[in-house]
């Protein structure tokens, strides 16, 4: 219990609006609809287009220190 109000304080810290997409932003988790865009394309696509997509999608899911270190 004292793990979620921890998480919803540092996400009204952070935002205005406490909703859905701002406590994954602020958790760093993965939102639902990211995850169900990579297993679509796994499970749909060619190889290299999944591969493609999936890079883009997980970059955009990296935190800054990770992204910084490339």
């Amino acid at each position: 219990m004292r793990r979620a109000l921890n998480v919803l304080q540092a996400c009204h810290a952070a935002y205005d609006i406490v909703g859905e997409t701002e406590i994954y932003n602020c958790t760093g988790n993965p939102h639902p609809s990211d995850i169900e865009a990579i297993v679509n394309s796994m499970l749909s696509d060619e190889f290299t287009t999944s591969y493609q997509s999936q890079s883009l999608i997980i970059a955009g899911l990296q935190p800054f220190w990770l992204m910084a270190e490339k």
